[in-house]
């Protein structure tokens, strides 16, 4: 009989364990799954043995579609090369294995995919073949668009009852994807049970594909708008997805909405119909909505044309009337209103001047429609000067009635002629603002 020493055992099922490791050189085009080939080079330190070959690996990943932050799942598969073998059966190998990918396009950085340990036997002059390995990692937080996965280390892990063993290849050859997965945020599922019955129905809510580790507000809907009932709000997983029941109260209910609490644009609304006994009674409630209008002025022309004087050593008055000037407020709010003018200095085409302050007038204004919910006040008789006068004015509402109508504005103009000055045409410009 032959006997084959508990050293040399170890040797070679450290060998053994190597050459199920090393591989992966050329590749197929990368997908969510995909087998390659890449030429690794292995160390195990505590045999002192390196060894360099080529490898088949194939990676396959779920969902290939993924949001930021989510968990994919990579199953991986290492073929076993045989290098070097124990010439007898060894059992009960205890091992697991990970893979360390470089991310390139949508997502920079390395992850690492470990699977838990599992149990293998080795057949005599068969070196170790794992089985195919699971394994999860998480998606970055800033990754968009796709994102290849390039193996650039594999570590298996061995326990026998002959020792330990760790087995770590390197990628020496080659730097192709085996693998692509797609950072988006997946489209929201939503889903209640039941779909109708009546008032005091208890539904079960399943949301999926949500912000992962987010607060979600489940919540009746009416129309447009929510229901009297309060919502429940429960928690998402790791993976974005929820189940939490509501309690449909509310008579008018139309649908059940599933809105995230911190951006509530996150949400998928499903129907809800209340079904009712024949003495039930039934409520709607219409709605709609009513838009402000304009708070406006117009003229009917920008002229205003004063009354001819003749130089005669006596002040005199050159009259006119303002340009009547139409408002309306149709802002359907508790707002006033205010119409005042400033004028510049006259000065004539033989270069007289006759300051502001030498031009007055006498405000008149009227409510023009008599449904109007405002009154409005004439301004007080003024001369004009450095600071504004005042037209017309709408006052605000004091107890939250609303405010508006349609209103005139007129005014009796005066420019003062002292004694004696250039003759000419005169002419200035006079500016209404309403705010």
């Amino acid at each position: 009989m032959k006997f084959v020493s508990r050293k040399r055992i170890a040797a070679g099922l450290g060998a053994a364990v190597v050459a199920s490791a090393v591989g992966l050189v050329a590749v197929a085009p990368a997908a969510h799954a995909g087998t390659g080939r890449y030429k690794m080079h292995c160390n195990l330190p505590i045999l002192a043995v390196v060894i360099d070959s080529d490898q088949d690996i194939t990676v396959s990943l779920d969902p290939a579609v993924q949001a930021p932050g989510g968990t994919i799942s990579a199953m991986f598969d290492l073929g076993p090369i045989a290098v070097s073998t124990v010439p007898f059966p060894v059992n009960d190998v205890q091992t697991s294995t990970s893979v360390t990918f470089d991310q390139i396009g949508g997502a920079s950085g390395q992850v690492t995919v470990t699977s838990g340990p599992v149990v293998v036997n080795v057949p005599a002059n068969t070196p170790i073949d794992p089985p195919p390995s699971t394994g999860t990692f998480t998606v970055p937080a800033n990754a968009a668009g796709v994102v290849d996965l390039v193996p650039v280390r594999t570590v298996i892990h061995a326990v026998s009852p002959y020792g330990v063993f760790d087995a770590v290849c390197d990628v020496v050859g080659g730097a192709n994807p085996v693998a692509s997965y797609t950072a988006a945020p997946r489209p929201r599922q939503a889903s209640v049970n039941p779909a109708s019955g009546k008032p005091g129905t208890v539904v079960t809510a399943h949301g999926a594909d949500f912000t992962p580790n987010a607060a979600v507000a489940i919540a009746g809907v009416v129309g447009a708008g929510r229901s009297t009932d309060p919502p429940t709000i429960v928690q998402t997983d790791a993976q974005g997805s929820f189940t939490g029941t509501f309690t449909v109260n509310d008579p008018n209910t139309t649908g059940i909405a599933l809105a995230e609490v911190a951006d509530q644009t996150k949400v998928v609304v499903t129907g809800f119909r209340v079904v009712h006994d024949a003495s039930d009674p039934l409520t709607q409630s219409p709605t709609g909505n009513i838009k402000p209008g304009v708070l406006n002025m117009t003229q009917t022309t920008p002229g205003i044309t004063l009354s001819e004087i003749t130089l005669n050593g006596t002040a005199q008055t050159m009259n006119g009337k303002l340009n009547q000037v139409a408002v309306v407020d149709f802002r359907g709010s508790t707002l006033g209103w205010s119409l005042t003018g400033q004028i510049t200095d006259f000065t004539s085409n033989t270069g007289g001047t006759l300051t502001k302050d030498k031009f007055s007038w006498t405000p008149k204004c009227q409510v023009t429609d008599p449904d109007s919910p405002s009154a409005v006040t004439a301004g007080a008789a003024a001369d004009f000067g450095a600071t504004a006068s005042k037209l017309c004015t709408q006052a605000a509402s004091t107890d939250n009635t609303v405010t508006g109508g349609q209103f005139t504005a007129d005014a009796d103009v005066k420019l003062a002629v002292p004694k004696y000055v250039l003759a000419g045409n005169y002419s200035a410009t006079l500016t209404l603002s309403l705010s």
